[in-house]
């Protein structure tokens, strides 16, 4: 490192790059949670502070700089994946630090480098507002009688709105197996009204979970576009898993980035991990009488997970797909585009019985939660692009169907009319055509 254009001695400098050092580790000690998922954090300072901090108050801004970045050169050899970059504004006047994660890197070991500690113990430390209420708790001053909420933010040094309280006892939860609980009395507009009182008991013991099967699908293909393909894979990914019973299972349970990465290959080439695509594909499973399935790719969750339980045995769920694999595709079966056999497929999910006039539900909205994939976004011209679909499949299949402009609680939307050619109307659309 070349020191020669400022006036300072070595070991002054060495003192200085282990502040930075410093500086660094301390971002991650101050955050509440560290999710698998989780791409970048970072904190600013007063740049003049930070100059304090490292004993350099009269250098010069480069030179911070470049002790920010040695710093970050070693937090970088001792965190493969981890990149390190002083946070600059002006005429690089440094005033923060950013840590962002790469594809090979994992928080666990950021942690570990942090706090000094293996990476089982490290996971568990708690960010210091946490770890100040829960001392303050367990030592009764603020159980045995209320405290304001403005009282006690300035107890455990949290000013601003963010975390809140309910981040905070989320981490204390997972990090040290304790639940938190407040009573509330008054107003909590008014901080002079609005009173807490605070308790802390052991969290109830984790009920052992199965092991998931964590497959591999690749994100890189047409598959987003059509997701009956996805469909079709995850439906015999089911009847091969070793699943018997009415239990509920695992398909994915990820947290780790690598982990993450295995599973979804084609998403590796991009570090920034996003759930929209798998949260997108997985939403168009709701609507079968197959299973029931949910998931959780929650921006603080620190694992992400997709469950599926049997209705009513995974014996007869199991069949029951087996059927259904043996149907034809629409576009083998009608010779339909692959448009309308995303609305085919989809309308085939309707209970008639259920359906007032025969209407399907809110079309836009439908594609808004991904439970109906017409191979893009249409815009303005989605309703012509209905039009045509249905008119196609009126055509080819043993269904007529008609877009309609429906108005509920003073709202304009688009239904389909669904009825079967043959009149059978007292009979469900449950996949006999």
């Amino acid at each position: 490192m070349k020191t020669d254009e400022i006036p300072i001695s070595q070991d002054l400098w060495a003192k200085s790059v282990e502040e930075a050092e410093d500086i660094v580790k301390e971002v991650v000690r101050r955050q509440p949670l560290l999710p698998f998922h989780k791409n970048e954090v970072g904190q600013n300072h007063d740049s003049r502070r930070l100059k304090e901090i490292l004993g350099l108050p009269e250098a010069p801004a480069e030179t911070v700089k470049r002790a920010f970045e040695e710093a970050g050169a070693r937090a970088k050899h001792a965190c493969p994946g981890l990149e390190v970059s002083p946070h600059t504004v002006g005429d690089s006047e440094v005033c923060g630090v950013r840590l962002c994660m790469g594809r090979t890197g994992e928080w666990s070991d950021v942690l570990q480098y942090a706090h000094g500690k293996p990476a089982n113990e490290a996971i568990k430390v708690l960010s210091p507002p946490a770890a100040e209420l829960l001392e303050r708790i367990q030592s009764g001053e603020l159980t045995e009688q209320f405290r304001s909420e403005a009282s006690v933010r300035s107890r455990i040094r949290l000013f601003s709105y963010t975390p809140s309280f309910d981040d905070i006892f989320h981490e204390i939860h997972l990090k040290q197996g304790v639940e938190i609980s407040v009573e509330e009395k008054g107003d909590k507009w008014k901080r002079r009204e609005h009173l807490l009182k605070f308790s802390a008991k052991p969290a109830a013991a984790a009920v052992p979970l199965e092991t998931p099967l964590n497959p591999v699908f690749d994100l890189s293909k047409d598959d987003l576009k059509n997701r009956r393909i996805f469909r079709r894979w995850f439906h015999r990914i089911l009847m091969d898993a070793p699943f018997t019973g009415s239990d509920l299972r695992f398909i994915w349970r990820i947290s780790t980035r690598a982990e993450f990465f295995r599973c979804f290959p084609g998403l590796a080439s991009d570090t920034t991990i996003h759930a929209g695509p798998i949260s997108g594909l997985v939403a168009t499973l709701r609507d079968n009488g197959f299973f029931g399935i949910g998931w959780d790719w929650g921006d603080k969750s620190c694992e992400w997970t997709v469950s599926v339980r049997p209705k009513p045995t995974w014996e007869e769920t199991k069949a029951k797909l087996g059927e259904e694999e043996k149907r034809p595709t629409a576009e083998a079966q009608f010779g339909l585009t692959s448009e309308a056999a995303d609305l085919f497929d989809w309308v085939r999910t309707l209970e008639f019985r259920t359906l007032k006039f025969g209407l399907s539900p809110d079309i836009e909205k439908s594609l808004r939660e991904d439970r109906l994939s017409l191979g893009g976004s249409w815009g303005e011209n989605l309703r012509v692009v209905l039009d045509l679909l249905c008119e196609e499949i009126t055509e080819r299949t043993p269904y007529v169907l008609r877009v309609v402009e429906w108005t509920e609680q003073y709202s304009k939307g688009l239904r389909i009319r669904v009825r079967l050619k043959d009149r059978c109307g007292n009979r469900s659309f449950d996949r006999q055509v």
